[in-house]
């Protein structure tokens, strides 16, 4: 577990964890002012101080279980929530559920898994003394570095889609189906992630509990405009994977079409063998070809000018 403070100038200190404990028991109690303070602890770490909070058992199942992974729910002195954070892992995306509680005298960061990437953010804030810090800010920056990586994954994922693109058009040959289905699987995946990250955001910006300050809320203005601008570009590429999805259907057809053209000029330069070979086969005893001792070669070239004259014939006309 790790507690900072945030000092009368505005700039952040590590605290030792006996004043941690300290630092608890003055939160203990709601009336008493004091200095802001995040805590950056996991799961279990919480359940051992979660006393000290003042928070409905109920409602921490809730928040703490819930399957929602990016959620808000507004409380009369504190702000209960989820966000999700995108790696990629074994070659696919997956999702980091991170749990936050925000006061206007502390806040809590709460995960799962490794945070190497919390860590290098809270030493980039406490490298930069030129910043006046509060606790929206931190949950800010925080959001931020979550979906900083967002728009190479997104630029990537279009990169893919439109490498699948170039492959049909040149009739690679691969499983285009099954590549355009994971595809969309993930873009879904991105879809599910940002409008309940959006929602989280709006709700803070509404500030009902009067958490924030308005620089604070200019803050979250510039976080909602961000997500926002990943959403749409998320949906950019669903619609550009729907072209892309078209356009296999296209030349599908199109290979069909040309099997069956095929088809059609095989049976075509059949067609006039089958009629010589179906006009021979009558064995009528006037037919002077059976008796004329050059009958054979004489059906033979015929068949081999009338295929000749048919393949000249659909050459000239580009029919392949």
């Amino acid at each position: 577990m790790q507690c900072f403070e945030i000092s009368q100038k505005q700039r952040i200190n590590k605290l030792s964890t006996q004043k941690v404990m300290q630092e608890i028991c003055y939160l203990k109690s709601e009336e008493q002012e004091t200095a802001p303070y995040f805590f950056v602890l996991t799961k279990e770490e919480f359940k051992k101080i979660k006393g000290y909070f003042s928070i409905n058992a109920v409602m921490l199942k809730e928040w703490l279980e819930t399957e929602e992974v990016a959620k808000l729910e507004a409380y009369a002195k504190y702000d209960l929530g989820s966000v999700e954070r995108i790696t990629w892992h074994h070659e696919q995306f997956m999702s980091q559920v991170i749990h936050f509680m925000i006061s206007k005298n502390y806040l809590l960061i709460i995960v799962e898994e490794e945070y190497e990437w919390l860590q290098k953010l809270i030493v980039n804030l406490q490298a930069d003394q030129e910043m006046s810090y509060s606790l929206g800010y931190i949950f800010y920056r925080m959001i931020d570095c979550i979906i900083a990586k967002d728009r190479r994954y997104l630029e990537q994922l279009a990169k893919k889609t439109s490498e699948l693109e170039e492959d049909i058009l040149n009739e690679v040959a691969r499983c285009f189906v099954e590549e355009i289905i994971k595809v969309r699987r993930q873009i879904t995946f991105f879809k599910n992630h940002y409008d309940p990250l959006a929602d989280v955001i709006e709700d803070l910006m509404s500030n009902n509990q009067a958490i924030c300050n308005e620089t604070d809320i200019r803050y979250f203005k510039i976080l909602n405009n961000r997500i926002n601008r990943l959403s749409h570009l998320i949906e950019q590429i669903d619609d550009y994977t729907t072209h892309v999805r078209e356009a296999y259907d296209a030349q599908i057809d199109i290979q069909q079409n040309r099997i069956m053209k095929y088809f059609t000029l095989i049976t075509s330069i059949f067609l006039p063998l089958t009629l010589i070979v179906g006009w021979y086969g009558m064995n009528f005893t006037t037919m002077p070809e059976l008796s004329w001792k050059y009958g054979y070669y004489y059906v033979i070239i015929l068949t081999v000018i009338s295929s000749i004259f048919c393949l000249y014939y659909f050459k000239k006309k580009k029919w392949f």
